[in-house]
């Protein structure tokens, strides 16, 4: 149940149920409550989109989930809030309990699902973790050099004659990944320039 937006969605098909009481048909004509237990959503808030590759903390495929069916007390009109109080409210009285066994192919979709907003938007990404690589010193050294008023044919000083069309006078392109000694030239080149290399982030 969706109550309130920004919030998340958790979808999956053939969900298995393996309870000690059979649910009455009257009961899931007029609806039920299905909570998971012993998995305090609250704490483990905020969630965070992971990616396709990284699997929901809670809602992951082939999941075992030990949960608790109940009388939902009010109708499909009701509004809230209040609607979804704790599993251990007297407002729902207990019909089974079991687990919940999830399929392989589960969707989950998070979207700003409550957000830190004291955190700013930007990350320091993984791959910063190492240092900037050759790619991206050149790109600085550029931006930086030309934010200083510096000529060209200063921030483009290169022994090997970088110019500002983006390629080296050996002729290699700097949109492709360079050698490990093409690597290293770079590198010293920045440092002779006075910037530092390969800063590493506590």
């Amino acid at each position: 149940m969706l109550l309130k937006a920004p919030n998340a969605q958790f979808t999956a098909e053939d969900v298995q149920l393996d309870l000690d009481y059979e649910i009455p048909a009257e009961k899931l004509a007029n609806g039920v409550r299905l909570f998971v237990l012993n998995l305090p959503e609250r704490a483990m808030q905020p969630f965070t989109d992971c990616g396709d590759d990284t699997p929901h903390p809670i809602f992951y495929p082939n999941a075992k989930l030990e949960v608790m069916v109940c009388d939902d007390p009010f109708p499909a009109t009701a509004h809230g809030p209040g609607l979804a109080a704790s599993a251990a409210s007297d407002h729902y009285p207990t019909i089974a309990r079991g687990t919940m066994r999830l399929p392989l192919n589960v969707y989950t979709g998070l979207v700003n699902l409550n957000r830190e907003d004291f955190r700013d938007d930007e990350r320091t990404t993984q791959r910063m973790d190492k240092g900037m690589n050759w790619e991206g010193q050149s790109a600085w050294r550029a931006m930086v050099m030309k934010r200083l008023g510096r000529p060209h044919s200063e921030y483009y000083s290169s022994v090997r004659g970088l110019r500002e069309d983006g390629t080296i006078g050996d002729g290699h392109d700097i949109n492709k990944k360079p050698d490990q000694d093409q690597e290293k030239r770079a590198e010293e080149d920045v440092r002779d320039a006075g910037y530092g290399v390969s800063a590493r982030m506590n």
